[in-house]
């Protein structure tokens, strides 16, 4: 080939350049983008619209579904579901998957929300807030809290420190500071001193209002020049406030607002969204990475910044960590770095061992070379250095040497044959490089599903495959060039000295060969009973669709029943936060020491500590966290709501800490949703198992939801079961009888605004203070009354109500009082009502396991609802269906590339069925290998089974390659051309093997539970495929050729004469 003949004639060149090559390929690497996973788009947009006074079921009927009726007309729309609740829709859009540029989808999904849905909502409905952003990541967030700190001083403080992060780190993309504390300036009225006065609320209503005002005076010219006249008006400070005069609706009497109130500037209580740290309230500043940046480089940074920032804070103030991505992406970086070394590093130990040193060395050259290449082509294609792209790098690095094992090998043959050894390069690297291009093609192609994957798991997975095709392409263009110098330059032959057929190996593989030749359709009865036992044996394996992450977070989930105050969750939280602080806690400590088999496993990067449990941790009450990952979705504000992240000393502590925390909140509140768990692969979820009901009857779709819980709960495995309606809450329905309150001086608005001033306070006017931090430049005035009334009807009825005359009426003399019961949330999708139903999944089982037992009860069920009620999957069983259902899709393409590539390499059809039928034999060794291990067949298997179908095809080629050269280049016999090609190839075959397999280890040892499905069905798909296939093969390709091997007998003497056998009646005949 021209190419190795310029490479060898060159050779100072191509030394130099092999040389440029791994300097290039450690400076992309040092230049990647470091991150944990490949980043994708999270393709969602939350639309918020509030509406006071409305109930739930008013906010979807009238809001949340004249936004999705626009909605849907969206080419792009995936679905859209929302939930409400009293006075707030949360409309979330999600797009589909295969639309990557995303931006001209939010602007046709802005501007038909402002065209055709803002326009036609109901008076009174505020503006929609489009949240195109709801996806952003944040992955560093840092707590600033400390005991008797007031929010004043943690927001100064955490405002003061997103300034000096953002100043001294360039790769921070943005910072928001979560937790933070509306204030709220309250005037208390006492209204017995009122009432005395003989004023009115709505005086004071009216003339704040028209005393607090910013407007404009105008403006004068003098001497040519124009100057602005502002007149003053509005609010300067608390005590403009306190006097301001009220005037009795007569006039005949004057007094100062604070005559009668009590005028103070506080927060809103009750606070609907709060932050504790380690038990202490606290402001989170979540950091996000800045486009194109290196995670690693931002972590130093903001550590850097920290360590001196520490230093001017005052004592008892303290800035923690609650989720610090940059530490668990240098863990796993290095973690995969020393797992790829030691990867290399075994496959070249193999190499000597079974090559010797020269030819060893020669085929490990080209394992740097072609990572260096992958490397510059990762970072040029950007791709980045994460877990996917380090774990596809460890899978090819066994498929490497596949290619450079062949040639030294080709070339070894042919020179103790006596050819020159510029001859045997040059013949060796022309014979091999259509078979060794095509079978690099066919791996490629059968990874190819992975990235054809059009949902969110082939964007997140994909790079595995760019990383195989960087590798392959490289090995083999490494291997035409820079192999056959090593090979020109180094291989050392004694005189005589051949490769010896008659070692027990070859002597043990040729009797079983011509066995199986001789037994042709017993051979092949067999090998079907073990395709069948192998499917029926991968059914017994457990099935998960993404196994548990580990890093040492955890999570737990807290939802009280629907109704409850906030104020009642918050106490939940704290004594959830002392119960942590007493029996898990272990304080600020660094870790120990790591050992020496700890940095040749990880790096050093497993962290021990002297005490174990709990480093920190952080609640968030009413609402989510931020999102702090691709795989979390943080819940709106709810008042039932809590989530609470810690930080422990080692994540296998998460199974005690989940069930004791658990058991502990259950034991104390037992109307208490409760989960906690550790965070998941992928996909972080509450509730792993999720199931969708739609319907435009409520009451149908009611019923639904109690069967569907009660059948779930009845399953083995599961617990907090829930829906997300949750039960109907009590409210107190005022019927204002208009005749009545018309002749009394009410109508229903002064009579609304009253019970608001007198039960929860009324926002009658703004504080504007310009001068003030940005989130307290404008702050509302509530007015409130100090009467306290229970909460009860009696109470409620007990109410009286001021007209604009000043005279009192009671409540329960203009309007009837009853108790009511509601639906407080209330969720749709598409145009219909919806429930989710969810489940949390016990450690003895998993969601596809129990999915597998619930889906034919309802199945069943489906067909007695009728067509009124449609499902939708939830949950992992969603990402689950999408996720395979896309990934097999791809597979017949795949497949149909494959045998195209060997039908077109052969140009022959019974050939290229020889090879394809290859793919089915390593069934049975997945299956014993997933069973063996107790390792889930879940999507990280499922690749791992479709990557394995390239590999084993390549045995195959190169087998059938082989008997191909022996019958039609070498004149042999059929049958010699078969047994002779077949021994031949068995130590180039067994030398590749043997080394992905030992490539393969630390993939499976200490790759985690990611990457262990892979490395499993890897290691035990191909042990068994290559003790078939150098059986079957032969046996398939001598049933399609028909050829005898009745009498066969083997006779080395002809294999050394190079000399065909006498029987020449079968003959090679092209299909």
């Amino acid at each position: 080939m021209k190419l190795t003949e310029l490479a060898i004639k060159n050779k100072v060149t191509t030394y130099f350049l092999i040389v440029i090559l791994l300097i290039g390929g450690y400076l992309s690497y040092d230049k990647s983008e470091k991150a944990q996973d490949p980043g994708f788009t999270i393709k969602v947009a939350l639309i918020t619209t509030n509406w006071p006074g409305a109930t739930a079921k008013q906010m979807a009927d009238l809001v949340s579904k004249r936004i999705a009726d626009q909605v849907q007309n969206m080419d792009s729309l995936w679905y859209v579901n929302s939930t409400n609740t009293d006075g707030q829709s949360n409309v979330y859009v999600n797009i589909k998957a295969e639309y990557k540029d995303i931006q001209p989808v939010w602007t046709e999904l802005r501007n038909r929300i402002n065209t055709f849905v803002v326009p036609n909502l109901p008076q009174g409905v505020q503006a929609p807030q489009i949240n195109t952003f709801y996806g952003d990541i944040y992955g560093t967030l840092l707590a600033i809290g400390g005991e008797g700190y007031t929010y004043e001083e943690l927001y100064e403080t955490a405002y003061q420190l997103k300034e000096v992060l953002l100043f001294n780190v360039p790769q921070i993309g943005s910072i928001d500071i979560s937790g933070i504390q509306n204030e709220t300036v309250y005037i208390d009225i006492d209204n017995k001193l009122l009432s005395q006065t003989g004023l009115t609320l709505e005086n004071i209503i009216n003339t704040l209002n028209s005393s607090n005002v910013i407007i404009k005076g105008g403006n004068i010219v003098i001497d040519q020049n124009r100057l602005k006249v502002t007149p003053s008006g509005n609010f300067k400070n608390i005590e403009d406030i306190k006097d301001t005069i009220i005037t009795s609706p007569n006039g005949d009497s004057s007094i100062y607002l604070s005559e009668v109130a009590n005028i103070y500037k506080s927060y809103q209580d009750p606070s609907t969204y709060s932050i504790d740290f380690n038990g202490n309230k606290s402001l989170v500043l979540g950091i996000s990475l800045g486009s194109g940046e290196d995670v690693l480089l931002m972590g130093k940074g903001i550590q850097e910044t920290l360590k001196t920032y520490r230093n001017s804070l005052p004592i008892g103030l303290e800035i923690g960590e609650i989720y610090y991505l940059p530490d668990l992406v240098q863990t796993n970086v290095t973690a995969f770095i020393v797992n790829l070394f030691q990867a290399v590093t075994t496959i070249v130990l193999v190499m000597l061992v079974f090559l010797g040193l020269r030819s060893g060395l020669i085929v490990a050259a080209l394992t740097p070379t072609s990572i260096a290449f992958t490397l510059i082509g990762l970072f040029w294609f950007n791709y980045g250095i994460n877990q996917i792209t380090l774990a596809g790098l460890i899978i090819a690095l066994g498929m490497l040497v596949d290619n450079a094992v062949v040639m030294s090998e080709n070339i070894t043959v042919l020179l103790e044959e006596g050819k020159p050894r510029m001859q045997a390069c040059l013949e060796s690297s022309r014979t091999l490089a259509i078979p060794l291009f095509v079978s690099s093609l066919t791996t490629i192609m059968a990874f190819s599903p992975i990235i054809l994957n059009k949902e969110n798991m082939g964007e997140y997975v994909g790079p595995l495959t760019i990383v195989v095709m960087l590798a392959l392409m490289s090995s083999w263009l490494i291997n035409q060039t820079f192999i056959p110098l090593l090979c020109y330059d180094f291989i050392k032959l004694k005189p005589g000295e051949k490769q010896n057929l008659n070692s027990k190996p070859y002597v043990l593989y040729r009797e079983i060969l011509i066995k199986v030749l001789k037994n042709k359709k017993i051979t092949i009865i067999l090998t079907a009973i073990s395709f069948v036992f192998g499917i029926w044996l991968l059914g017994l394996a457990p099935a998960n669709f993404m196994p548990g992450s580990t890093d040492p977070v955890m999570s737990t989930y807290i939802t009280l029943p629907k109704g409850t105050d906030v104020n009642q969750t918050r106490a939940v939280v704290e004594d959830l936060n002392k119960f942590i602080e007493k029996n898990y806690s272990t304080g600020p400590q660094e870790p120990l020491p790591p050992g020496l088999w700890d940095y040749l496993t990880t790096g050093g990067t497993t962290k021990t500590y002297d005490k174990a449990g709990v480093l920190s941790w952080g609640s968030f009450i009413g609402g989510g966290a931020p999102r702090f990952s691709t795989g979390y979705s943080p819940q709106t504000q709810l008042p039932e709501y809590a989530y609470i992240m810690y930080n422990l000393t080692d994540y296998r502590l998460i199974p005690k800490l989940s069930q004791e925390i658990n058991e502990y909140l259950l034991n104390k509140y037992p109307d208490i949703d409760v989960v906690s768990k550790g965070l998941g692969s992928g996909v972080s979820l509450a509730k792993d198992l999720g199931y969708v009901f739609a319907s435009r009857d409520i009451t149908l779709l009611k019923k639904v939801a109690e069967e569907v819980k009660t059948k779930l709960t009845s399953l083995d495995g599961t617990y907090a079961v829930s829906d997300d309606w949750g039960i109907e809450v009590p409210k107190i329905f005022i019927e204002v009888d208009t005749e009545k309150a018309q002749m009394a001086g009410f109508t229903n608005d002064t009579i609304g605004t009253y019970l608001e001033y007198v039960l929860q306070g009324y926002n009658a006017s703004v504080y504007r203070n310009f001068d003030a931090p940005p989130q307290s430049t404008i702050i509302p005035i509530v007015l409130r009354g100090t009467d306290q009334y229970k909460n009860d009807l009696n109470s409620i009825q007990s109410i009286e109500v001021v007209n604009s005359k000043g005279q009192a009426v009671p409540l329960k003399q203009i309007a009837k009082i009853s108790l009511e019961y509601y639906d407080s949330l209330v969720s749709t999708r598409n145009m219909a009502y919806s429930i989710e139903i969810d489940a949390a999944i016990k450690d003895s089982t998993t969601p596809l396991e129990v999915n597998k037992k619930f889906m034919p009860w309802l199945n069943e069920k489906l067909k007695e609802w009728g067509p009124d009620v449609k499902y939708y999957s939830s949950g992992i069983m969603q990402t689950s269906d999408e996720n395979q259902q896309a990934l097999f899709a791809q597979v017949p393409i795949a497949i149909l590339g494959m045998f195209f590539l060997v039908v077109a390499q052969f140009n022959s059809m019974r050939k290229g069925l020889t090879i394809m039928l290859v793919i089915p034999l390593s069934i049975l060794g997945v299956a014993i290998g997933l069973l063996l291990t107790n390792t889930d067949l879940g999507f990280m298997a499922m690749i791992g089974i479709i990557a394995l179908a390239g590999v084993v095809l390549n045995h195959a080629i190169i087998l059938v390659d082989k008997m191909t050269i022996e019958k039609d280049d070498l004149g042999r016999s059929d049958q010699d051309a078969v047994v002779f090609g077949c021994q031949s190839r068995l130590r180039p075959i067994f030398l590749t093997v043997a080394t992905t397999l030992v490539g393969l280890l630390p993939l499976y040892f200490f790759g985690g539970p990611l990457f262990q499905p892979v490395a499993v069905v890897l290691i035990f798909g191909l042990v068994t495929d290559t003790f078939l296939a150098l059986g079957v093969i032969p046996v398939i390709y001598a049933l399609f050729y028909k050829i005898d091997f009745a009498n066969y007998a083997y006779d080395e003497s002809r294999l050394i004469e190079n000399k065909p056998t006498e029987n020449t009646e079968n003959k090679d005949i092209q299909s």
